[in-house]
């Protein structure tokens, strides 16, 4: 939320290495927002809603018409990214995209949540003072229930039914030694 941009040439270079040997035709489209902490969160959710409604409003564009299928669009991130793409496919669900465009999954790797409870490999003693859950009073310091808001954890009180998920496919990758695996599981 804070840091890392659509430009970044690590994850640029990931994309192209992965375009290249990729037997589908797929278009990928990166997306930036603004960051925290010069302009705190919830901003990157709303931006991020702008990024499939974009892809939605090009539906006539010649180039996209000739690679793309506006019925099989993916959302995919990593760590906040992942955060911002289970957010954007809550949306969906609640939202129709422009012109037809359906979301079809998403890729949620690593992602970034968060509850008051310890589970699993979580730390109990101190959990809240751990990193994670600094840099969110951080990122969104005005949050709403804190680290049980629903833009962090997906089973706060209030947040939305995973039934009302905007597509029908999704995958969750967690990394054996990440501090908030369990969570991703």
């Amino acid at each position: 939320f804070f840091f890392e941009s659509a430009f970044n040439e690590r994850h640029h270079n990931y994309f192209n290495l992965f375009l290249s040997k990729a037997e589908a035709d797929i278009l990928v489209v990166s997306v930036d927002y603004r960051l925290a902490l010069e302009i705190p969160l919830p901003a990157a959710y709303h931006d991020c809603w702008q990024a499939p409604k974009w892809v939605a409003s090009n539906d006539s564009d010649p180039w996209i018409l000739n690679h793309g299928d506006f019925q099989r669009v993916f959302l995919s991130g990593d760590s906040a990214y992942a955060n911002l793409v289970h957010n954007v496919a809550l949306r969906a669900g609640a939202e129709a995209l422009p012109n037809a465009v359906k979301l079809l999954g998403a890729f949620l790797s690593q992602p970034y949540i968060l509850s008051t409870k310890p589970i699993g490999s979580e730390v109990v003693e101190g959990h809240e003072e751990s990193p994670p859950y600094v840099v969110w009073g951080l990122m969104y310091p005005n949050a709403p229930g804190g680290v049980d808001n629903p833009l962090i954890n997906p089973f706060a009180p209030e947040a939305p039914s995973l039934a009302t998920l905007g597509c029908s496919k999704i995958i969750v990758c967690v990394a054996e030694k990440d501090s908030i695996r369990d969570r991703g599981v």
